[in-house]
């Protein structure tokens, strides 16, 4: 309560005692004497009671301005430990509410725009002071969603890695304290943490949960290959990882000396797989004008595109890593994992073909699925092609001008492959088809540029849960001091990787070859 409101209360309170004083006083002379009223007696006690009700209705309009502004300021600290969606109830319980939280799509607040002011301190004044505020609310919130996700017995992906992040700034990599599959496994350290209200307290510079949903939409859309592989969440505290590997395995055969003889014995033969854990990460640099003064959320435009080029850059590295540089279209000059492509060991087709045909492709998918079932004993699952090429598939007719490929409400008969409905309609990703038996994909980061007229694009395929591709969480940052001399904020994004195709490298095909070019669409 203010000192305004609480003299002004004291000093009605102070009045009404004045006045039930000098009420009393006319009231006990009356009664002291044993008589009734005097007219001016009578006067009096009725204009002293209708001012001693005004001082009570007056005191009682500021006692319960007093109760609210007790209760806003409950409110606000409630706020300010546990979030926006919170509050204390009478008996000091916390309740739900349906108050907006401190950054929501479309409601003017920038998260990344309030963490860069941050970064560049107290001396841009109320603005810093704004967005701490800001941020440290919104670290209470995202303690209190994290925790209602943590309890969820499934959670969808966007929660899961919103839950990693939260987890990633709770424990951070360089305190190496291993893998922490639960957030509640900090239960005590995270509780007094997320109830401060100090910077770092570790959920404030963790992007909202409305911003995980749209990132994860950017991130999965141009990593189709990626997300066929086997995934593992990436073990904490150690740059390889070493996976064991059967190369000779056990035998059986009958008791060729006769009865009381020794049987075949035939040890198994193993062998370890060491897998690089790789860094893939991107940054970008912004004015703080640009950040502060757009009329767009220009901050949410460039993680977008920051999370965009991270999915082509794990994708790329499955099909095509090298093992010590980036591919082409990343950059070059740091390590990477080792792709399908450049695995030792995988089915090989070569198609020699001047004028391809999709018969002829049938004959190379059939050897290439016979490759892998013939050593691995188990059939191939996926196929992976250019979008280009499979739009040329698409598009064939057969002698009678008829589509191959074909939407599955026609009833196709004798099709070369059939389509969902929505399957027609599909970008990047799943065609919705099954070619020879295959699903198949379309990925516009494999390499289309290959062979002596750098006009040739590839095939993989196999069965695709024999790779295994680790992730750790994708962290995103706000830097500003790095670049607070030129007024600029670089944002980041980045996460490690491991990938092998090697544990059995039988179980993928790839093909290549001159029936591969750039195609040619009728017309």
């Amino acid at each position: 309560m203010s000192k305004e409101t609480k003299a002004a209360l004291a000093a009605l309170v102070a009045e009404r005692a004045a006045l039930v004083t000098e009420l009393e006083t006319v009231v006990n002379a009356a009664a002291t004497e044993t008589r009734d009223f005097t007219p001016e007696e009578n006067f009096s006690r009725g204009e002293l009671t209708v001012k001693i009700q005004g001082r009570e209705d007056a005191i009682a309009v500021a006692e319960a301005a007093r109760k609210t502004e007790r209760k806003e300021k409950k409110a606000a600290q409630a706020r300010m430990q546990y979030g926006t969606g919170y509050t204390l109830k009478g008996d000091g319980q916390m309740t739900k509410l349906s108050e907006h939280r401190v950054y929501e799509s479309g409601n003017g607040r920038s998260f990344l725009q309030d963490a860069a002011i941050a970064g560049f301190g107290a001396g841009l004044g109320a603005r810093y002071f704004g967005a701490v505020e800001r941020l440290q609310r919104h670290g209470a919130e995202n303690h209190i969603v994290a925790t209602e996700i943590d309890a969820k017995i499934t959670r969808s992906g966007p929660e899961q890695y919103f839950l990693d992040q939260m987890i990633e700034a709770k424990n951070p990599r360089e305190d190496n304290h291993g893998h922490v599959y639960s957030y509640r496994d900090f239960a005590g350290s995270v509780q007094e943490r997320a109830l401060s209200i100090s910077q770092g307290a570790g959920g404030e510079f963790v992007p909202p949960l409305f911003q995980t949903l749209e990132w994860i939409a950017f991130m999965r859309a141009g990593r189709p290959l990626a997300d066929c592989q086997n995934k593992q969440p990436l073990p904490d505290g150690t740059m390889n990882i070493n996976i064991p590997k059967v190369v000779g395995g056990t035998a059986v055969g009958p008791q060729s000396g006769g009865e009381n003889t020794p049987v075949l014995m035939q040890n198994l033969q193993t062998a370890y797989i060491s897998l690089p854990v790789v860094l893939k990460a991107g940054g970008q640099l912004i004015s703080l004008q640009l950040l502060e003064r757009s009329p767009i959320a220009f901050d949410q435009m460039a993680f977008k595109d920051l999370g965009k080029a991270y999915a082509q850059a794990v994708d790329v590295a499955v099909a095509a890593g090298n093992g010590t540089n980036q591919f082409e279209v990343i950059g070059a000059g740091s390590a990477d994992v080792v792709g399908i492509l450049n695995t030792t060991g995988v089915q090989t087709v070569t198609w020699t073909q001047a004028t391809p045909t999709l018969k002829g492709l049938y004959g190379q998918l059939g050897q290439a699925k016979a490759d892998v079932f013939n050593t691995l004993f188990l059939p191939s699952t996926h196929c992976f092609m250019s979008p280009t090429y499979w739009e040329f598939l698409a598009s064939q007719f057969d002698s009678a001008g008829r589509p191959l490929v074909v939407p599955s409400y026609l009833g196709p008969f004798n099709a070369a492959a059939t389509a969902t409905d929505a399957g027609l309609n599909m970008g990047e990703g799943a065609t919705g088809t099954r070619v020879f038996g295959l699903d198949t994909y379309a990925d516009a980061n494999l390499p289309q540029q290959l062979g002596v007229g750098s006009n040739q694009s590839v095939i993989l395929g196999g069965r695709f849960e024999e790779n295994y591709l680790f992730e750790s969480p994708v962290v995103t940052r706000v830097l500003p001091q790095t670049y607070g001399n030129q007024m600029s904020v670089l944002l980041q994004i980045y996460g490690y990787i491991a990938f092998t195709a090697a544990r059995y490298a039988n179980a993928n095909f790839v093909i290549s070859g001159t029936g591969l070019v750039t195609p040619t669409f009728a017309s």
